[in-house]
């Protein structure tokens, strides 16, 4: 079990990169008792956002705003009662299917109560998972829980299917084969059940996405924003890329992340998601080149985010997750309160990000 790093941890890293030629650990200290006081920002977040070094001024870190204003902005520009649109995948899933936005293939809903496939099958039991996958055979699929995060309870699994209607899974990436039975009681948790999962066909990558680590489905992130007039822009984002032996490409979950140039498609170096990551150029498992590649459909990947947000109602900010398949760029999902500190990663300030009258005035990039 990992152990969350305290005030302590965050001074020793924050005194070694002042040793290394960064901000020395007295001006880092003074700045944080800033941030704290203006913004309610503590020391976690000022390490997370590297926020000790040098050419990162004083005045572009006051621009991250407290967790609260966050909050507070983000139900300005998506009215609350709207937001669980995106919050539910069938609810999100019917809606981005409904306007023929590329998304993975929807298979059904699988819930013990009132479950239903796409085609208005029950879908409760294992019984009828095994007749739906013998009618639509698909070569993989993957169940998400309907109202899950940051890729928890996710499961991916290869499917065999019998000439006489039988099917047998296995859990991705090396998982063993087994009945449908089976992979029910093994990895589907009946909390979930009751609830339910997506269940949909699992998305083929694109090779060079495919190549970053093929365990896992490798995703963009962007965040988006709609101006006052309904004009859409993307900000900022990032690459995630899953590890060996993980389905998930979460950094939160292990995985690590490359900010993107959004005006080139360019990707930096990569880092995980700990407050004393090292930047590195290259995969820490394949050894593949990363800073400074360029993301392969990029201009298309720009073009589906800039529209996704005018299908959803009332809401105009969303952090938009985009996979490229061997068709091109697809939606995975979008979540409209996205995580700050994620953005503070890549140097995405708050107060700039949900700056909505950003149209209104001239372009200073």
């Amino acid at each position: 079990m990992s152990i969350k790093p305290g005030l302590t941890d965050y001074l020793a890293y924050g005194h070694r990169k002042g040793v290394d030629g960064q901000l020395p650990i007295w001006r880092q200290l003074i700045e944080m008792v800033l941030l704290f006081v203006y913004r309610q920002n503590g020391p976690g977040y000022y390490m997370f956002g590297r926020f000790w070094r040098r050419d990162l001024p004083l005045r572009q870190k006051l621009k991250h705003s407290s967790e609260r204003s966050y909050k507070r902005r983000i139900n300005e520009l998506n009215d609350p009662r709207y937001q669980k649109i995106s919050q539910h995948k069938i609810a999100e899933k019917a809606l981005l299917k409904l306007f023929s936005m590329p998304t993975p293939e929807f298979l059904g809903f699988l819930s013990v109560s009132g479950g239903r496939s796409a085609t208005g099958a029950p879908l409760t039991t294992p019984q009828d998972l095994i007749d739906l996958l013998a009618d639509r055979r698909p070569a993989a699929i993957c169940f998400k829980p309907v109202e899950g995060t940051c890729g928890v309870g996710f499961q991916a699994t290869a499917i065999r299917c019998g000439d006489d209607s039988t099917a047998q899974l296995r859990p991705l990436p090396n998982g063993d084969w087994q009945s449908v039975a089976d992979f029910f009681n093994a990895y589907l948790q009946p909390a979930e059940l009751a609830t339910g999962y997506l269940v949909e066909e699992y998305l083929q990558q694109h090779p060079w996405y495919e190549q970053l680590n093929p365990d896992s489905v490798n995703t963009v992130r962007l965040y988006v924003i709609q101006s006052v007039s309904g004009q859409a822009r993307v900000l900022g984002g990032y690459l995630r890329i899953g590890r060996v032996g993980s389905a998930v490409d979460n950094a939160t979950l292990g995985g690590i992340f490359c900010p993107i140039d959004v005006h080139t498609g360019v990707i930096g170096p990569a880092r995980f998601n700990t407050y004393d990551s090292d930047d590195f150029q290259r995969h820490p498992d394949s050894g593949l080149e990363l800073a400074g590649a360029t993301l392969p459909c990029w201009d298309e990947i720009m073009a589906l985010a800039n529209r996704l947000l005018h299908i959803f109602p009332h809401t105009r900010f969303a952090g938009v997750d985009i996979a490229v398949g061997n068709n091109g760029p697809c939606v995975i999902e979008l979540n409209v309160e996205p995580d700050r500190t994620a953005a503070c990663d890549i140097d995405l300030p708050t107060i700039d990000m949900l700056d909505d009258r950003w149209d209104q005035a001239p372009d200073i990039d």
